[in-house]
């Protein structure tokens, strides 16, 4: 026999001797680099906890030349900060990179802070946040961009600085506003902007607008009453579409404004039978009232557009409030 290839019963008692020796030590390192590991973990989630540091999560949500930064905070609020434009997000697309990166989240959202510095939200930014109450827009902020804030249901009021020049399409709509004030260096309201906002009950324009666009109001159904300014001087067709409680129109313009002849009052777009939208029609007709200055009053009469209305009162006789 060749030396060595061989154990006597000493060495094989050596061997396992050994062996647990080593089994040993190999579980009191893994014991002792658990133990370790463990008590650092501890510390550490102990000092988060005596010096308040929570977990967040950041994108970057910057376009070209901006420095814009997206910060979840306490999983509910959305704090935007940097410098310059947000991106332009899409809201359904086969390009996910196009899409709002928090939109998993988007649900948990109750808060959205925008820092000075940003100059531009971009499209489709909060899109459909339903549990969204508040945002916070700084005068930083020139641009409100296409469906920024439509579908955010739980949203009742929010406040537009004079630094936003403008406003995009469908921006508010299907929102829940209550009321809004559109500050004076906005010169139009925007297609569809407010559509089917059902809880507005409050519109202020400023007199810089110019042009209020198709749409624009369109379904507002708790709106009662609207104050349009001298400085109007079009209303597409359908701007305020199946507002069927706008019955106080308040119009300070000497010169009847250009309406369109498809009817931006009493409405009914999509309404199948026409029978019924003539009925429609004919009923809002019979409610709502016109209130201008007195010496134009012939004026309206006479206009296409506005002789659709029976009631044309002097401004002086419109019920305070508008009510």
């Amino acid at each position: 026999m060749i030396a060595g290839c061989f154990m006597d019963s000493s060495s094989s008692k050596y061997a396992k001797a050994t062996y647990s020796t080593v089994v040993f030590i190999i579980v009191v390192l893994i014991f002792w680099g658990w133990r370790s590991i463990a008590t650092k973990n501890t510390s550490a989630a102990k000092d988060a906890q005596t010096n308040n540091v929570e977990t967040v999560k950041t994108w970057n949500c910057g376009d070209s030349g901006g420095n814009v930064t997206a910060t979840l905070k306490d999983a509910k609020t959305l704090i935007i900060s940097g410098t310059g434009k947000m991106y332009d997000y899409r809201r359904d697309t086969l390009w996910s990179r196009k899409m709002v990166p928090w939109r998993d989240i988007k649900d948990s959202i109750t808060d959205v802070v925008i820092e000075q510095g940003v100059t531009s939200i971009g499209n489709n930014a909060f899109n459909d946040f339903i549990n969204l109450t508040s945002a916070i827009i700084p005068n930083s902020v020139n641009r409100i961009g296409d469906e920024a804030f439509a579908g955010c249901s739980s949203m009742t009021s929010i406040t537009i600085p004079n630094s936003v020049r403008y406003i995009g399409l469908a921006a508010f709509a299907f929102s829940g506003l209550t009321s809004v004030t559109i500050p004076d260096s906005v010169t139009f309201i925007n297609s569809c902007m407010f559509i089917g906002c059902e809880k507005m009950t409050s519109v202020t324009l400023h007199s810089r607008v110019g042009t209020i666009h198709d749409f624009a109001f369109a379904g507002c159904t708790d709106l009662t009453s609207i104050t349009i300014p001298n400085s109007v001087y079009s209303i597409f067709a359908y701007a305020f579409d199946n507002c069927v409680n706008l019955t106080s129109i308040i119009i300070n313009n000497r010169r009847p404004p250009g309406v369109d002849c498809l009817g931006a009052f009493g409405s009914f777009f999509g309404e199948p039978d026409m029978a019924t939208y003539k009925a429609k029609r004919k009923l809002y007709l019979s409610k709502a009232c016109l209130y201008v200055p007195s010496n134009s009053i012939p004026a309206y009469r006479a206009d296409k557009g506005w002789d659709q209305f029976k009631c044309i009162k002097p401004i002086e006789s419109a019920p305070i409030g508008g009510k």
